[in-house]
């Protein structure tokens, strides 16, 4: 099993633990609203993970829905959505065949989940990728590999910058 498939399916805890320090500066949510107001939106969080973007936003949405392939990722999500009393849903499933009508998000959330379809996917990681966007009716870019870590070591960060996708499509009524 590769190795962050392994985190995700045996220590969410630990996981979570992890990413909890992350966004120190308070800056996602501030740079989310520049792209779109989530206030009265349907979002959708692929890869949701143990809901770091939902424990951000759940309050902002007027319906949010976390998804993701991992069962232990999604039982941390629950135990962190009850410390908040959040009440966004919570879905099991492949972001490559979403489980939701066609046009139901106003606004789509991705962390590392469509990132780590290049190396889950090897073989054929932009066909992959591609039906991701195909279900999010989306076009995006992705750069990851040796180009960001030559990034991180020429500017001696200690810490990553944020590398949230936010998409947003109008829909018409």
């Amino acid at each position: 099993m590769e190795h962050f498939q392994a985190i995700y399916a045996s220590r969410a805890a630990e996981y979570h633990q992890m990413i909890a320090a992350e966004d120190l500066e308070g800056r996602l949510l501030p740079a989310i609203e520049r792209v779109t107001s989530l206030r009265g939106k349907r979002v959708i969080d692929l890869g949701t993970g143990t809901g770091r973007l939902p424990l951000l936003i759940g309050g902002q949405a007027a319906q949010l829905v976390g998804l993701d392939l991992h069962r232990d990722m999604l039982r941390q999500h629950v135990a962190q959505r009850q410390r908040q009393a959040g009440r966004w849903a919570v879905v099991q499933g492949d972001m490559r065949y979403l489980p939701f009508r066609s046009a139901w998000a106003d606004v789509v959330t991705a962390e590392w989940a469509i990132g780590h379809m290049r190396s889950w996917f090897a073989g054929n990681w932009q066909t992959q990728i591609g039906s991701v966007l195909d279900e999010m009716h989306a076009r995006t870019e992705f750069f990851f590999g040796p180009d960001l870590v030559a990034k991180i070591r020429a500017q001696g960060w200690a810490r990553l910058p944020e590398w949230t996708g936010v998409w947003s499509k109008p829909i018409s009524t």
